[in-house]
């Protein structure tokens, strides 16, 4: 399998490939559809695209290339809400999709995107710097979360491929000690402190395998003085009632994302799981910013 791992996956013959594999995919079944190594190109239409260099243990390039931008999470939501800000914070920034997607799309955006896992930041990297954005992107090799300094970091492996850079997005503090990983150091901020002195900040995404209430528990004077639009994954008996007490006080909204858009819940806490794996939290004051992005 060596071999023939090395050969799929090498890029030209890769790209070669997936493609005939795309132009066939009606015929076969579902589970042949070979992951993306080399570079794709993500076009989100109205003459916006841009290339996401990757390899086959990439979740986000494969699901781009398979099931196109417009059907991959929240993708038509941040577009349009992205263009209406001027600083976005990629907490989680993986290979860098949603940070350079905002660029494509808003001129003016400035972004800050931290990516404490190694994998993802050497592609994190490159895709900046391929994608001419190096002077709007800030690339940030930490962890935010509740505490300042060194922390333990699980930088999880694919034994499929044990010399293959993994980029599955699934490296953590500690949240998931299940999956084979080597432990490492790597620097640790609280966003209240990193955002010395006080920047402006719009717009939030964090996506840190199971971090979330870390991050937002040390970013709580940030949240009360900047109340910025916040993105967080949220998960079904774990992490909702934690978010909801650190925003509540702060007058935030809760929209969960479906497939018709934002719906607004009163509570982010659910009595069963109903499949939403992201919330947009909205100050009450920036209501208006996402009116067009409720589900009618």
């Amino acid at each position: 399998m060596g071999f023939f791992h090395s050969l799929v996956y090498e890029p030209n013959v890769n790209r070669l490939l997936r493609n005939v594999n795309r132009i066939l995919s009606p015929l076969l079944p579902e589970h042949i559809k070979i992951h993306p190594s080399g570079s794709i190109k993500v076009d989100v239409g109205n003459g916006i695209a841009f290339r996401l260099k990757t390899n086959q243990t990439s979740y986000i390039t494969r699901e781009l290339f398979w099931d196109k931008p417009e059907n991959f999470e929240y993708t038509p939501l941040f577009i349009e809400l992205v263009k209406k800000v001027e600083t976005f914070w990629d907490v989680g920034t993986n290979i860098g999709y949603y940070s350079i997607l905002g660029c494509m799309v808003n001129p003016k955006l400035k972004v800050h995107a931290f990516e404490p896992s190694m994998g993802p930041m050497t592609y994190l990297e490159e895709n900046i710097k391929i994608n001419n954005i190096a002077d709007r992107v800030k690339i940030e090799p930490v962890a935010l979360s509740d505490v300042n300094g060194d922390i333990e970091f699980y930088q999880i492996h694919n034994p499929k491929f044990p010399d293959t850079l993994n980029l599955s997005g699934e490296h953590n503090i500690g949240t998931k000690t299940q999956l084979p990983s080597k432990k490492v150091k790597v620097r640790s901020s609280r966003l209240d402190d990193y955002n010395q002195p006080n920047k402006r900040i719009d717009l939030i995404k964090i996506d840190t395998e199971g971090a979330e209430v870390h991050v937002l528990k040390g970013s709580q004077e940030t949240i009360k003085t900047q109340q910025p639009i916040i993105i967080c994954e949220t998960l079904f008996n774990g992490n909702e009632g934690q978010i909801e007490a650190l925003l509540k006080d702060e007058d935030y909204l809760f929209f969960n994302h479906t497939e018709k858009g934002l719906e607004e819940v009163p509570t982010l806490v659910r009595e069963k799981d109903n499949g939403v794996r992201n919330c947009f939290m909205v100050p009450r004051s920036k209501k208006d910013m996402i009116m067009s992005l409720i589900a009618r």
